[in-house]
C-alpha cells in the first residue's frame, strides 16, 4: 500500500529512549537478524509509508539518531528519559505536526511487527467508533496501539511513570478495537539477555 492510498494522516511514534539497563546494552542498536534493532522497526514502519515517523530518543541519543540514517524519520530527544516510559510518549505526541488523525505508538525493542498487520489495524481505524486500535495475540494485547487524536490530550496529562497508556485503555473499553494477528510479534519484546537469547534462537541464529 503506497502513502497515498492511507485513508487518513497518520503518524508513527517509536520510543527508543530508555536506558536498556536490564538489557546492559543500548538495545536499538543491537544487531538482529543483520541488522540494528531500530531498524527493524524503521523499516516496518516506512514500508507502510505513514505521514510522519519520530523516533523518540534519550539515553545514547547520539547513537540513535546516528541508526536512522537514511530512513524517513525525525528524532526528537526526551531530556526526562529517566522518569520512564510516558515522558517518551509525552514528547513524541508533542513533536507531531497539529493535522495528524492518529498517532501509532510503537516501542523499538518489537522487531517482529509485520507491516501488513499495521496496514490492517489502520484500515480498521475510525476516529468517531474504533478510535483506539490494539492487536491481539491468543487473548493477550500488544503493541503497537493507535490512537486517535482526540485522546492525545489525555496521553499527554495522564500517563506516569513506565505504566505508558494501557490504563487508559481499559478507561475507553467503548472505543477500543482490537485485531488479532497472525503471530506473535506483537507480543515480543526484548528486555533482558535472555529475551534476546530466546528471540536469536528461534530464528535459528
Amino acid at each position: 500500500m503506497p502513502p497515498d492510498a492511507l485513508a487518513v494522516r497518520v503518524a508513527a511514534v517509536i520510543l527508543a529512549a530508555g536506558r536498556s539497563s536490564r538489557m546492559g546494552a543500548h538495545k536499538p542498536a543491537l544487531e538482529l537478524d543483520g541488522k540494528p534493532l531500530l531498524r527493524h522497526v524503521l523499516d516496518a514502519a516506512d514500508a507502510v509509508g505513514f505521514a510522519d515517523v519520530v523516533v523518540v530518543a534519550g539515553a545514547c541519543a547520539d547513537q540513535t539518531r546516528a541508526l536512522c540514517a537514511g530512513a524517513t524519520a525525525r528524532v526528537a530527544v526526551n531530556a526526562r528519559f529517566a522518569e520512564g516510559l510516558s515522558t517518551s510518549l509525552q514528547t513524541g505526541l508533542r513533536a507531531l505536526a497539529d493535522d495528524m488523525d492518529a498517532a501509532m505508538i510503537f516501542l523499538a525493542d518489537m522487531p517482529d511487527v509485520a507491516p501488513a498487520l499495521i496496514r490492517r489495524m489502520i484500515a480498521a481505524f475510525d476516529p468517531a467508533a474504533r478510535a483506539i486500535v490494539v492487536p491481539t495475540h491468543e487473548g493477550r494485547r500488544g503493541h503497537p496501539v493507535l490512537w486517535a487524536r482526540a485522546f492525545f490530550p489525555a496521553l499527554l496529562s495522564r500517563t506516569t511513570g513506565d505504566c505508558g497508556a494501557r490504563r487508559l485503555i481499559g478507561e475507553f473499553a467503548g472505543r477500543v478495537h482490537e485485531i488479532e494477528a497472525d503471530d506473535a510479534g506483537v507480543l515480543t519484546d526484548l528486555d533482558t539477555p535472555q529475551d534476546w537469547a530466546r528471540r536469536r534462537f528461534s530464528a535459528g541464529v
